[in-house]
């Protein structure tokens, strides 16, 4: 392995198609034809990965989606559209409402609750859409600006009744625990989200003559390297399971509404990967001889996996990751964050901003730099922005 790694991308999607080769009942999503129709997001949700390391987004041309779309119908009748936020898709009001000669049910990964217009509402009713997914991801709307989400409840219950009034009868919605600054009360924040969408949805299902289901997915927070929150402690497994707790007993007794939730434990690990640096591959293979006990790997391995998962990185302590993505991390993400959570000094420029980047801060230094340099125009980092705005979020 080398000393740095290279990030390796395609130049062009427009002539890559991405989609199922293997079409089997046997699968999560069976009998399905994904189809790849973007790479990236333009919202910069600063927990997601998507969102800063597949920057700029692209997406790909209607004339290679519709191409995509018409193999899979000669496969089969499902075809679910892949992206971080489909909605986003410019074409995807045409490519859904096309004739095609056969039915067609289309499904979506994921819808962004602002972007419902009457143009894409009639292309889910045209391809039979049965299940919307949208994500809020935190309950509160002092959350919701803290991870850059820029959803308000207003847009999420409005969205919930043009769905069902449309006559898409289930409703998915995601939401994370663990998130950055969370407390209790943003943790039920997300109980009272939901039982106000169940009421929304009850209201005008009644006026449709028949009742779908709510299903509320709850994922853990796992802080990603590149993104403005990759230095953010991650909550305990004990934590985490407190919170799902709460959400679960919140909405036990409300019916039509469904909870499943993420496994902590395995959440845990996720941090470690993600987080870990070189000495994460001891770790797995000490996994690998322990046949998948993680406990007992834990004990046996020399490293501590409580730093890299749940301790918040600071800059004394180095930077997880730091030795194989250094050089991509800096281009990507600025390493706007600093190990205790302030704000990065910013003075005036008039031409050119050197900022050198040290093991997890941000810091102003003039002349030559060591270390990493990074070259910046009078506006700041769109990663800097983004964590100097959560922190503006944070103390309100």
């Amino acid at each position: 392995m080398p000393a740095t790694v290279k990030r390796v991308m395609v130049a062009d999607l427009s002539n890559l198609p991405t989609a199922t080769t293997i079409l089997t009942p046997d699968t999560t999503f069976e009998d399905t034809y994904l189809i790849e129709v973007s790479r990236g997001c333009p919202h910069g949700c600063r927990f997601c990965s998507a969102g800063y390391v597949y920057r700029p987004p692209r997406f790909r041309p209607l004339a290679l989606l519709d191409r995509q779309v018409d193999e899979g119908a000669a496969l089969t009748d499902r075809i679910g559209l892949v992206g971080a936020a489909v909605s986003d898709l410019p074409c995807v009001r045409e490519l859904c409402g096309r004739e095609r000669g056969k039915a067609i049910h289309f499904a979506f990964s994921s819808l962004r609750a602002d972007a419902l217009d009457e143009p894409l509402i009639e292309a889910l009713r045209q391809g039979r859409v049965k299940t919307a997914t949208i994500a809020p991801d935190a309950g509160s709307e002092r959350m919701r600006r803290v991870i850059n989400k820029g959803v308000t409840e207003a847009h999420v219950l409005a969205a919930t009744e043009t769905l069902v009034a449309a006559g898409i009868p289930n409703l998915k919605v995601y939401f994370m625990v663990g998130l950055p600054t969370e407390t209790d009360a943003d943790v039920a924040a997300i109980v009272e989200l939901v039982k106000r969408v169940k009421h929304v949805f009850l209201k005008t299902s009644r006026g449709k003559g028949r009742m779908g289901e709510i299903t509320v997915s709850l994922s853990s927070f796992v802080p990603k390297p590149f993104t403005p929150f990759q230095w953010a402690a991650m909550d305990t497994v004990k934590q985490l399971k407190g919170k799902i707790k709460t959400v679960q007993n919140g909405l036990r007794k409300t019916a039509n509404v469904r909870v499943y939730a993420d496994l902590p434990r395995w959440a845990y690990v996720q941090g470690l990967i993600a987080r870990g640096d070189r000495r994460v591959a001891d770790i797995l293979l000490l996994a690998h001889h322990y046949q998948g006990n993680w406990p007992q790997t834990f004990k046996a391995s020399p490293v501590n996996p409580h730093f890299t998962s749940t301790a918040n990185a600071d800059r004394r302590n180095g930077s997880p990751g730091n030795s194989s993505t250094r050089a991509l991390i800096v281009p990507t993400c600025g390493k706007s964050i600093s190990g205790r959570w302030w704000p990065v000094r910013r003075h005036p420029v008039r031409r050119i901003r050197r900022i050198a980047v040290f093991a997890g801060s941000v810091r102003e230094r003039p002349g030559r730099c060591k270390r990493l340099i990074l070259l910046l125009s009078r506006r700041s980092h769109p990663a800097v922005r983004s964590f100097q705005e959560s922190l503006g979020e944070m103390s309100e």
